[in-house]
């Protein structure tokens, strides 16, 4: 949770969701011919993907794959950052979010039962 936290406020996520917000203006900055050039740009903006929400997926099997509790959260996350206008401070809040709540688990405050 907390490492999840910290990745959210990052320069890194930052770039990963400026991509993913916009997959045509990805298509329009990268294009390359060809099957391979469509092969490089997949690869290439599936990165960006991974980069934007590895994190979030981290959290969600640290919270229980099979919570539905924790799957509409996460979904409404995604979400957030990738649609809506203002996703960036979105992104924020929730590694604000994760931070408070990974402080909480650490210190005993909260129980995971599910985190052992």
């Amino acid at each position: 949770m907390l490492a999840a936290g910290a990745y959210q406020l990052t320069p890194l996520k930052r770039v990963c969701l400026r991509h993913c917000r916009s997959p045509f203006a990805f298509v329009a900055q990268h294009w390359q011919d060809g099957r391979l050039g469509a092969l490089r740009m997949g690869l290439r903006h599936g990165g960006y993907c991974l980069g934007c929400c590895w994190a979030l997926f981290a959290v969600l099997v640290a919270a229980g794959v099979m919570s539905l509790a924790w799957m509409l959260l996460l979904t409404l996350v995604v979400f957030a950052e990738k649609v809506l206008p203002r996703g960036e401070r979105s992104s924020k809040a929730v590694g604000i979010a994760f931070l408070a709540l990974g402080l909480l688990v650490a210190t005993g405050v909260v129980a995971m039962p599910w985190l052992g």
